[in-house]
């Protein structure tokens, strides 16, 4: 839960309603030095504190912010980024905060971190005091749980449409359902950051994919070992999703394994899933290649000794795809994306609907044992419902003997399919 590259980035759409935050707030504000005369300028900075406290007692890790005055996630009137470092440079200077710098790269700005900080004892000794706790936190309904971004990854504003309103009310009834019940992790952490939002990209036929759930930023065995009010889980996700659905488009059912290749080894095939991400996004070789090219430079991308030429992989991986070769364009990975997210937004409403916690990590699904079943035939029935075809689900298990390079190939590949080729290979949709 303190993973620093992993840290939540702070949430200014939850609240905590108790007259103990009122008094703690009251308490830490009366110490902040060179407060503002104006009336209305102590208030906004009297709310960034609030905002910094609640979402620092509803961590046991880092939560990331910006101290950039241009983020554009950040609300300028009530939210300022100057006045969070102010709140977070006082509670660093009075040691009730860890704070760890952030750093840009501008050749690869992929690599850069926001900065993070954590709570200290005194902190937490303070939230004990005054009864300030994780549990009074609420979701605030007022926040804009859709998300839509151009291609610098900006938020933009769009109309209200019924698509927008019932997609909204979806996200309510779902992350109302969440705050419900008790998610822990294996270090006994309660998982608070279980607020989902959906991220559109250009436009509603893009993207459209649920984040905000602390769960999605675990590793596959951490996941493995989370509890849903002290019920063990499994998860269960779809078995090369979107070659499934490109195959679909052509009217055939997807048969073996997309990620292999007659004549070589096991370990090639974390390789090629990467590689068929990339195909998937750009459709054009020389393209795919370049991207492919600067993983691999970058110490990203591993590519197994027994490849001896990137284009020979390449063209063979083609040739084996051929069918849906014509299908690969710059723009269908995000049109994909838009397909898995309404899939995922029936299989998260079907559980809701029963009162069944399911947790999401975009293609896969996380559910306490008791109900296995259910979610295997319903996963399955969501899919062939919107495509007419068959797309199997398979129980995700804990990965042991697996190669250092597969390793680090398969931790790869979850990245670029969860967080978007975008962030890491801009170029691909220039």
């Amino acid at each position: 839960m303190g993973n620093l590259d992993d840290a939540p980035k702070i949430d200014f759409g939850i609240k905590l309603k108790s007259t103990g935050l009122n008094r703690l707030v009251k308490f830490l504000f009366e110490k902040f030095p060179n407060k503002p005369p104006q009336t209305t300028y102590r208030q906004r900075l009297r709310d960034c504190l609030r905002i910094v406290l609640i979402n620092l007692v509803n961590t046991a890790g880092y939560i990331s912010y910006s101290r950039n005055d241009h983020t554009p996630q950040y609300q300028p009137k009530k939210y300022s980024t100057r006045n969070i470092r102010k709140v977070v440079d006082f509670l660093e200077s009075a040691r009730f905060i860890e704070n760890m710098p952030g750093f840009y790269f501008a050749d690869d700005p992929t690599l850069s971190r926001w900065s993070r900080m954590r709570p200290q004892n005194k902190l937490k000794e303070l939230f004990a005091r005054y009864e300030v706790n994780q549990s009074d936190i609420e979701i605030d309904k007022k926040k804009d749980l859709i998300i839509l971004r151009d291609d610098e990854r900006n938020s933009i504003p769009y109309p209200v449409t019924p698509f927008i309103l019932s997609a909204r009310e979806n996200l309510i009834t779902i992350n109302e359902s969440l705050a419900a019940h008790h998610i822990v992790d294996s270090s006994g952490f309660y998982i608070h950051h279980k607020i989902f939002h959906r991220v559109f990209n250009r436009d509603f036929e893009h993207g459209g994919r649920f984040y905000g759930g602390r769960w999605q930023n675990l590793s596959g065995n951490d996941r493995l070992n989370l509890t849903i009010d002290n019920i063990t889980v499994f998860e269960y996700d779809y078995d090369a999703l979107h070659p499934s659905m490109l195959y679909a488009k052509e009217g055939v059912n997807l048969k073996g394994d997309p990620y292999s290749l007659k004549g070589y080894s096991p370990e090639v095939r974390y390789f090629l899933k990467i590689v068929m991400l990339v195909l998937i996004n750009t459709g054009d070789k020389a393209m795919a290649k370049r991207a492919i090219q600067k993983l691999i430079n970058f110490k990203e991308l591993i590519m197994p000794n027994e490849i001896k030429n990137l284009d020979d992989i390449l063209n063979k991986f083609m040739d084996k795809h051929w069918l849906i070769a014509h299908l690969f364009r710059s723009s269908i990975g995000l049109e994909l994306q838009r397909l898995d997210s309404d899939i995922c937004e029936s299989v998260l409403m079907h559980f809701c609907q029963k009162d069944i916690p399911v947790l999401s990590v975009h293609d896969s699904f996380i559910v306490q044992k008791d109900h296995e079943k259910m979610l295997y035939e319903v996963m399955e029935e969501e899919f062939y419902d919107k495509f007419n075809a068959v797309c199997h689900v398979s129980k995700k298990s804990e990965k042991c003997h697996v190669s250092k390079h597969s390793k680090k190939n398969s931790i790869l590949y979850d990245s670029l399919s969860s967080k978007g080729l975008q962030r890491f290979l801009p170029e691909i949709y220039c």
